[in-house]
């Protein structure tokens, strides 16, 4: 049982999933995660194929049962209180559930009848998402990105507190990624939580405020996304760009920093803490050394994930745990 964190909207204690299966022992797709998501902002759920994020998505859903461990929903116990829930939150796992011979606006409409929403809800999803030019076209004439656009309009059809996406970036091409990385970020912005699981890490970097990195079904690593790139490259230090560096290291040195050459000619990497970036400008501008750029050195979050997963994840086992059991709803 959970005591409850104070403005989480998503907690896990011990979470572990296993599928049996005809020959051998049980598949392990989750395997003793432990999880707080804060109310408000993105939160990036990221592993490889094959990690055990869409079972963890499925079982906070309601769509699978954990084999043991204990899950919290907006304060509520999972699946207990999923009933009381579930209105409060958009979902959208795997791929949409739309019919491609209807309209958008007629497939909302459906949807809308169903859940007792007021047709009026329609045209105001369908312009948040950008869709409300395209609305009369039937789905099958949309594009990859439009038909996430679609599927994520259906989700946010009961104006969610919490928004789950599992990959909603998947196979699109670069534009359509923007669309939906641009739309996750105005989502999170207007304070609802966005949950969103990926395994495009640049994405993830640009939109998500924290994340919570899996492999093998076990979490490795969560925290704020600019903690995990500023700090798991080793010691802090900055990165000057100057016309003439030899100069530069002198001056730097005699004021007791640390220099040493970067990888990008003309550029310095001086090793010290971020917020001694100031101390560094006024030093090398009183010795005329003007930078032409001063920034911190941070890994990208890519470089931080490949050392964190220091081996790819058992594809053969845990891809077999994330295709079973119900596809997924486009939102409860």
């Amino acid at each position: 049982m959970i005591r409850g964190v104070a403005g989480a909207v998503i907690e896990t204690e011990g979470l572990r999933k296993e599928y049996r299966r005809w020959r051998g022992g049980p598949i392990v797709a989750v395997d003793d995660i432990s999880l707080s998501v804060p109310e408000g902002g993105v939160f990036g759920f990221l592993g490889p194929n094959g990690s055990g994020k869409t079972t963890t998505i499925r079982v906070l859903l309601g769509l699978a049962g954990a084999t043991s461990g204990a899950a919290r929903l907006l304060g509520g116990a999972v699946p207990g209180d999923l009933a009381d829930r579930l209105p409060r939150v958009g979902a959208l796992v795997e791929s949409p559930a739309l019919f491609g011979g209807f309209s958008a606006r007629r497939n909302l409409a459906i949807q809308a009848t169903i859940a007792g929403i007021s047709s009026a809800r329609v045209d105001e999803v369908l312009d948040r998402v950008g869709l409300a030019d395209r609305a009369d076209d039937r789905v099958k004439e949309y594009s990859l990105g439009m038909k996430q656009r679609a599927a994520i309009a259906g989700a946010l059809m009961t104006d969610p507190e919490l928004l789950i996406l599992d990959e909603p970036a998947n196979g699109l091409d670069p534009a359509g990624i923007r669309e939906i990385r641009d739309l996750i970020i105005s989502l999170g912005a207007e304070g609802r939580t966005v949950f969103v699981s990926s395994h495009q890490l640049a994405e993830v970097q640009q939109m998500c405020d924290r994340v919570a990195i899996l492999n093998r079904g076990r979490c490795i690593h969560t925290g704020p996304v600019r903690d995990l790139t500023a700090n798991i490259g080793g010691a802090a230090a900055i990165l000057v760009t100057v016309p003439d560096p030899a100069a530069a290291r002198s001056v730097l040195e005699n004021a007791g920093f640390a220099a040493t050459d970067a990888t990008t000619r003309g550029q310095l990497r001086v090793h010290c803490p971020h917020d001694r970036a100031a101390d560094v400008n006024r030093i090398l501008a009183g010795a005329g050394q003007w930078a032409s750029e001063l920034r911190p050195d941070e890994t990208t979050l890519e470089d931080a994930f490949l050392r964190l997963v220091s081996e790819p994840a058992d594809s053969d086992a845990d891809a077999d745990a994330e295709t079973a059991g119900p596809a997924g709803v486009a939102a409860p």
